[in-house]
């Protein structure tokens, strides 16, 4: 009789899960919160957040009404890397007609310095009976007095039509136009400016001259050449003075009366 040996089978010793240290995923989760730590850093903590105004150029302007301003505008969004300087210089130029330019620093961690340059006057623009100053871009920007207008060319608007603060009334051309024909007109032809006028538009401009008659110019001619026209209908007329007028605007032509 054979006797049957049972077979035996020992179950295999199941391996414990193993715990290994990764210096990669820790150094990982290092760098996510130093990211972390610093967007809030720079944007959402008060530590950047814009706590003094240094302004510059404020001479005519009011720097306290201006520094208002700022803050007013930086109320939307007042930290230091986040603002935009776009919307405080409009608002700037907004509430400040006299302000011509407007330039915007930051200042490390809570400060920003802003530089205004203000408009500079170079005629007096004159509509019924109000006075403008009129910058050298064709801004009129400010009501023109006796102090702040003195010595300076005054543009009569025969039309008479409103003039709205810091629009535009006149092109830089006319402008330029203009200050050629003020530097140049008496020593090419010895007569004296008394009133320069202009009437529906800018590009027709009657001189008013102190012997009674008128010169008129089209601005969008060169000065240059109309004024020799000028002079040579003065040399014409040999010391003789036309009774109304003497016409240039038409290239090639002169006509007096």
């Amino acid at each position: 009789m054979v006797e049957r040996i049972p077979k035996i089978i020992v179950p295999a010793e199941e391996k414990k899960p193993s715990f290994r240290f990764s210096w990669r995923i820790f150094y990982l989760i290092l760098i996510i919160m130093a990211i972390l730590f610093l967007i809030y850093g720079l944007f959402f903590s008060s530590f950047f957040k814009v706590k003094n105004i240094d302004l510059k150029g404020a001479n005519l302007v009011d720097g306290d009404q201006l520094k208002k301003v700022i803050t007013y505008a930086l109320n939307e969004e007042d930290n230091i890397f986040l603002y935009r300087s776009a919307d405080i210089s409009a608002k700037i130029k907004e509430n400040f007609p006299l302000v011509s330019e407007v330039n915007i620093q930051k200042g490390l961690p809570d400060t920003i310095r802003v530089i205004i340059i203000e408009r500079q006057p170079v005629i007096v623009w004159q509509t019924a009976d109000k006075k403008y100053l009129v910058d050298k871009e064709g801004y009129a920007y400010l009501e023109a007095d006796a102090n702040n207008a003195k010595d300076l060319p005054v543009i009569i608007d025969s039309a008479n039509l409103p003039v709205v603060l810091s629009k535009k009334v006149a092109s830089k051309n006319f402008l330029d136009f203009i200050k050629e024909i003020i530097e140049k007109f008496t020593p090419r032809s010895n007569l004296k400016i008394k009133e320069l006028r202009i009437r529906d538009t800018t590009f027709d401009l009657d001189v008013l001259t102190t012997d009674g008659f008128i010169v008129l110019f089209d601005t969008t001619r060169s000065a240059e050449t109309e004024l020799d026209d000028l002079r040579r209908v003065m040399n014409h007329l040999n010391g003789a003075k036309p009774k109304e007028y003497i016409d240039l605007r038409v290239e090639g032509w002169a006509y007096y009366k």
